[in-house]
Protein backbone atom coordinates (compact mmCIF):
# COMPACT_ATOMS: atom_id res chain seq x y z
CA UNK A 1 0.00 0.00 0.00
CA UNK A 2 2.88 2.34 0.85
CA UNK A 3 4.60 1.63 -2.49
CA UNK A 4 1.42 2.39 -4.41
CA UNK A 5 1.11 5.74 -2.67
CA UNK A 6 4.74 6.62 -3.42
CA UNK A 7 4.25 5.68 -7.08
CA UNK A 8 1.16 7.92 -7.26
CA UNK A 9 3.08 10.84 -5.71
CA UNK A 10 5.94 10.40 -8.19
CA UNK A 11 3.46 10.14 -11.09
CA UNK A 12 1.71 13.37 -10.05
CA UNK A 13 5.07 15.11 -9.58
CA UNK A 14 6.24 13.92 -13.01
CA UNK A 15 3.05 15.19 -14.64
CA UNK A 16 3.45 18.57 -12.92
CA UNK A 17 7.05 18.86 -14.10
CA UNK A 18 6.05 17.89 -17.63
CA UNK A 19 3.27 20.48 -17.60
CA UNK A 20 5.68 23.20 -16.44
CA UNK A 21 8.24 22.27 -19.12
CA UNK A 22 5.60 22.37 -21.87
CA UNK A 23 4.22 25.67 -20.58
CA UNK A 24 7.71 27.22 -20.53
CA UNK A 25 8.36 25.98 -24.07
CA UNK A 26 5.09 27.49 -25.33
CA UNK A 27 5.76 30.83 -23.63
CA UNK A 28 9.35 31.05 -24.90
CA UNK A 29 8.39 30.03 -28.44
CA UNK A 30 5.52 32.51 -28.56
CA UNK A 31 7.68 35.31 -27.18
CA UNK A 32 10.43 34.67 -29.72
CA UNK A 33 7.92 34.73 -32.56
CA UNK A 34 6.11 37.73 -31.13
CA UNK A 35 9.06 40.15 -31.09
CA UNK A 36 9.63 40.86 -34.74
CA UNK A 37 11.79 44.02 -34.97
CA UNK A 38 12.96 44.23 -31.35
CA UNK A 39 16.64 44.70 -32.14
CA UNK A 40 16.30 46.92 -35.20
CA UNK A 41 18.40 50.06 -34.78
CA UNK A 42 18.60 53.23 -36.83
CA UNK A 43 22.31 52.55 -37.45
CA UNK A 44 21.34 49.31 -39.24
CA UNK A 45 19.19 51.15 -41.79
CA UNK A 46 20.77 51.93 -45.15
CA UNK A 47 17.57 53.54 -46.40
CA UNK A 48 13.79 53.25 -46.27
CA UNK A 49 11.78 53.51 -49.46
CA UNK A 50 8.19 54.69 -49.19
CA UNK A 51 5.75 53.11 -51.65
CA UNK A 52 2.94 55.44 -52.66
CA UNK A 53 -0.54 53.95 -52.72
CA UNK A 54 -1.31 56.26 -55.64
CA UNK A 55 -0.79 54.49 -58.94
CA UNK A 56 -1.21 50.94 -57.61
CA UNK A 57 1.68 48.49 -57.99
CA UNK A 58 3.51 50.93 -60.30
CA UNK A 59 3.08 53.84 -57.92
CA UNK A 60 5.82 56.25 -56.97
CA UNK A 61 8.65 55.11 -54.71
CA UNK A 62 10.43 57.75 -52.65
CA UNK A 63 13.41 57.43 -50.33
CA UNK A 64 12.48 58.72 -46.89
CA UNK A 65 14.61 61.57 -45.53
CA UNK A 66 16.94 60.56 -42.71
CA UNK A 67 14.98 62.57 -40.14
CA UNK A 68 11.93 60.32 -40.66
CA UNK A 69 13.80 57.04 -40.05
CA UNK A 70 14.11 57.14 -36.21
CA UNK A 71 10.36 57.59 -35.76
CA UNK A 72 9.55 54.70 -38.07
CA UNK A 73 12.16 52.44 -36.44
CA UNK A 74 10.68 53.29 -33.02
CA UNK A 75 7.27 52.12 -34.26
CA UNK A 76 8.72 48.95 -35.81
CA UNK A 77 10.46 48.09 -32.52
CA UNK A 78 7.02 47.86 -30.90
CA UNK A 79 5.59 45.42 -33.48
CA UNK A 80 4.37 42.20 -31.83
CA UNK A 81 3.04 39.27 -33.81
CA UNK A 82 0.50 37.03 -32.15
CA UNK A 83 -0.59 34.75 -34.99
CA UNK A 84 1.07 32.64 -37.63
CA UNK A 85 1.68 33.81 -41.16
CA UNK A 86 -0.90 33.42 -43.89
CA UNK A 87 -1.15 34.18 -47.59
CA UNK A 88 -4.95 34.42 -47.39
CA UNK A 89 -4.96 38.06 -46.26
CA UNK A 90 -5.45 39.50 -49.76
CA UNK A 91 -8.97 38.11 -49.80
CA UNK A 92 -9.71 39.78 -46.46
CA UNK A 93 -8.17 43.25 -46.79
CA UNK A 94 -10.14 44.59 -49.72
CA UNK A 95 -7.01 45.30 -51.75
CA UNK A 96 -5.32 47.66 -49.26
CA UNK A 97 -1.61 48.46 -49.61
CA UNK A 98 0.48 45.30 -49.22
CA UNK A 99 3.73 47.24 -49.42
CA UNK A 100 4.19 50.49 -47.53
CA UNK A 101 7.91 50.53 -46.85
CA UNK A 102 11.01 48.81 -48.21
CA UNK A 103 13.58 48.71 -45.45
CA UNK A 104 17.14 48.19 -46.67
CA UNK A 105 19.72 47.26 -44.07
CA UNK A 106 23.43 48.07 -44.07
CA UNK A 107 24.27 44.33 -44.25
CA UNK A 108 22.53 44.04 -47.65
CA UNK A 109 19.29 42.44 -46.46
CA UNK A 110 15.98 44.10 -47.15
CA UNK A 111 12.28 43.51 -46.58
CA UNK A 112 8.97 45.16 -47.34
CA UNK A 113 6.51 45.98 -44.59
CA UNK A 114 2.89 47.10 -44.36
CA UNK A 115 0.38 47.40 -41.54
CA UNK A 116 -3.33 46.73 -41.71
CA UNK A 117 -6.05 46.86 -39.08
CA UNK A 118 -5.14 43.57 -37.44
CA UNK A 119 -2.12 42.29 -39.35
CA UNK A 120 1.38 43.09 -40.49
CA UNK A 121 2.36 42.15 -44.01
CA UNK A 122 5.93 41.15 -44.81
CA UNK A 123 7.24 41.35 -48.39
CA UNK A 124 3.69 41.75 -49.71
CA UNK A 125 3.15 38.01 -49.39
CA UNK A 126 2.64 36.85 -45.81
CA UNK A 127 0.38 38.50 -43.23
CA UNK A 128 0.91 38.00 -39.51
CA UNK A 129 -1.83 38.69 -37.00
CA UNK A 130 -1.51 41.16 -34.16
CA UNK A 131 -3.63 42.08 -31.19
CA UNK A 132 -2.14 45.58 -30.94
CA UNK A 133 -4.63 47.39 -33.14
CA UNK A 134 -3.55 50.81 -31.88
CA UNK A 135 0.06 50.35 -33.00
CA UNK A 136 -1.04 48.89 -36.32
CA UNK A 137 -3.32 51.87 -36.83
CA UNK A 138 -0.52 54.28 -35.85
CA UNK A 139 1.82 52.74 -38.46
CA UNK A 140 -1.02 52.86 -41.00
CA UNK A 141 -1.70 56.58 -40.39
CA UNK A 142 2.03 57.37 -40.28
CA UNK A 143 2.35 55.79 -43.71
CA UNK A 144 -0.49 57.86 -45.18
CA UNK A 145 0.97 61.02 -43.62
CA UNK A 146 4.39 60.29 -45.13
CA UNK A 147 2.85 59.60 -48.56
CA UNK A 148 0.96 62.91 -48.39
CA UNK A 149 4.13 64.74 -47.42
CA UNK A 150 6.68 63.17 -49.76
CA UNK A 151 4.86 61.66 -52.74
CA UNK A 152 3.42 63.35 -55.80
CA UNK A 153 -0.27 64.06 -55.25
CA UNK A 154 -1.06 64.28 -58.95
CA UNK A 155 -0.67 60.58 -59.71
Amino acid sequence: MKITRIVKIFAVAALCILFIVILCFVIITRYQRAVFFKNLEVSQIERIVLYSFRGGENGEKVELPEEEIPGLVALLNQVRITGGGSEEFKNLTGGGPYRMFRIELTDGRSFEFAAGSSRYIINGDIAYETEDYELSKEIYYTYYGLVDEYCDKTQ
